[in-house]
This record gives structure tokens, C-alpha cells and sequence, in this order.
């Protein structure tokens, strides 16, 4: 009978997963459209988004009518937490952050939460310890103790860390224990560091706090690991996006997909789907080819 029952509930989690994700997105994006463009979503003047076929939801970006540029994300549970902030200047790459948790079955913001003022860029997020997350911000990470439940706060920041050359927060995932540290640069190779959780105890961390590193291509905008330990990376600017998995080990990359300009951090959900945001289109980024201003859920099987 455990083994029968535990079969049926499986049968009933992949039913769920699929109706709740249906093999891609054609319906309207959920949550609140903005007023600032009437553009819509796609490529101008080529149509639809790199990879479409792959998405299986979309949810407008929160915040980006008062002018808040999506940047960090991860998944807890069924609900997905937004790292932004404020510019409407090309010329002004930092500003006030705010951390939005969004429901992925609705789109609604169910909670915000608005960062100290050392953070300007909210670049990644990442799980921590249970009920945590950590924001990242180049030189700052802020680990948030969530809220319970269905409470309608999204949780404190519980500590400020400082990032020490040559580490750099520019955008991270959490696995295996650790938090990952990755750096984006416009020109010539990344970085990305692993940091043993129980190592990040005081005011800051640096190198000798990091028990492995390895490189990544350049224009790296977020990470995250698969059930099989491989790891995603997300590459992007103004005029393209790609996604690459790559084994770490060797550091070759196994798989390249394209993906829409201005993707940026990444997280997968328990059912496999990767999450992630694309900044083009917001008010910064209003002039760019690609307007896609959304968090979205990606069926891996399906990257061409």
C-alpha cells in the first residue's frame, strides 16, 4: 500500500506541475502590466523572443512603472523573490533596491521589502540556510530571514557582509552547502567562488573563505545548478541572450541556447523549471530592441 500510495501522489505532483505550467506560454503574462510602453513582447523587428517555444509562464516584472530594473531572483517554495532597483537613467547603474516575493501560480506580489542603503544593484540572490536568502551586491550581501507562512511581510535583513577583493557579488546561487559568488565582466573572463556557509560567520568574507574557483565566459549574469549538479549560466546584453551549461570541472561549456537580450539571474523550481528575468524593456532599457520586461519559467527540455 506505500508504495502504491507514494506512485499515486507522484502521478498526482506531475499533473499538478503540468497544468500549473502548460507546454508554453500564450495567454497574456500575469501580474500588472505597466503604462509607461504599449510595445508588445518580442524582438522588433523579428517577433518572438529566442526560445518561446521553451516558456511556459511569464509574469510581469513588479516595480518597473516607478522605474525599479529587475536583476537578482530565486525560487523558495512557490514563490519567486525579485532583487530591483531604481533607475530610469542608461547613465545610472545603481540606485534604491527593493526585494519583491511573487507568487508563481498568480503573479502577485505578496510582499516587499526595501534594502539598506549600501545595497544599489541587487545583482543575485540565492538560498541560504533554511528560511534564508542572501541579496548580492558587488562589494555588500545582505542575508534576509524570511517570513513565515503566508505572513504578509517578506522577512528582515538580518546582517550585512562586506565582499573583499577580488571576490565580487555581482550575481549567485546556493548549493551543496555553499553560497556561489559570480562576477560579471564586459570583457574578458568571470569568476565564480564557492563559500562553505558555515565559513560566513563575521563582517566580511575574502579569499581565504573561498574553497573553490572557477571561470566563467564573460557577461555572465546569474547561475544555478540542476538536480544533476550541472551548472547554468546565463549570458546577456543589449542585442542578445544565451544560456550555458557547463561542467565545471573542465570548464567546457556541453550546451549553448539563445535566450532573450537582458536575461539575468537564474533559479530552478522543485519540479525542474528554470526561472529567470529579463531586464530589456524596463524604463532604463526602454530603447533596446528586445522588450521583455518579465519573470519566466523555462521547460529545459524543450531549449532548441
Amino acid at each position: 500500500m506505500a508504495v502504491a500510495g507514494t506512485r499515486i501522489v507522484g502521478i498526482a505532483a506531475v499533473l499538478s506541475a503540468a497544468t500549473a505550467f502548460p507546454a508554453m506560454a500564450t495567454d497574456p503574462p500575469l501580474g500588472l502590466a505597466p503604462t509607461y510602453s504599449s510595445r508588445r513582447l518580442g524582438v522588433v523587428p523579428e517577433g518572438e523572443v529566442p526560445n518561446a517555444a521553451a516558456i511556459t509562464r511569464r509574469i510581469w516584472a513588479p516595480g518597473i512603472d516607478e522605474g525599479y530594473v529587475p536583476q537578482g531572483l530565486t525560487v523558495v517554495g512557490s514563490d519567486v523573490y525579485l532583487g530591483t532597483y531604481k533607475s530610469i537613467e542608461s547613465s545610472v547603474s545603481r540606485g534604491p533596491c527593493r526585494l519583491y516575493r511573487i507568487a508563481m501560480a498568480t503573479g502577485s506580489v505578496t510582499a516587499t521589502l526595501d534594502l539598506p542603503p549600501a545595497c544599489g544593484h541587487a545583482g543575485g540572490i540565492a538560498r541560504g540556510a533554511e528560511g534564508r536568502i542572501w541579496v548580492v551586491d558587488t562589494r555588500t550581501m545582505f542575508e534576509i530571514a524570511l517570513s513565515p507562512g503566508s505572513a504578509g511581510t517578506l522577512g528582515e535583513v538580518r546582517r550585512e557582509v562586506r565582499i573583499e577583493a577580488p571576490l565580487k557579488g555581482s550575481f549567485a546561487a546556493g548549493h551543496d552547502g555553499a553560497l556561489w559568488l559570480g562576477s560579471y565582466e564586459r570583457q574578458g573572463e568571470g569568476r565564480l567562488w564557492r563559500l562553505p556557509l558555515a565559513v560566513i560567520q563575521g563582517s566580511s568574507i575574502g579569499a581565504a573563505d573561498v574553497s573553490a574557483e572557477y571561470r566563467l565566459p564573460a557577461k555572465a549574469q546569474g547561475a544555478a545548478f540542476d538536480a544533476g549538479g550541472r551548472l547554468w549560466i546565463s549570458i546577456s546584453g543589449a542585442t542578445k541572450g544565451e544560456l550555458h551549461v557547463m561542467n565545471l570541472a573542465t570548464g567546457a561549456v556541453t550546451a549553448r541556447h539563445a535566450m532573450p537580450a537582458g536575461i539575468e539571474d537564474l533559479s530552478f523550481d522543485s519540479t525542474g523549471g528554470l526561472w529567470s528575468v529579463s531586464e530589456a524593456g524596463s524604463r532604463r532599457w526602454s530603447n533596446w530592441a528586445t522588450h521583455f520586461p518579465v519573470v519566466f519559467r523555462l521547460d529545459t527540455a524543450r531549449l532548441r
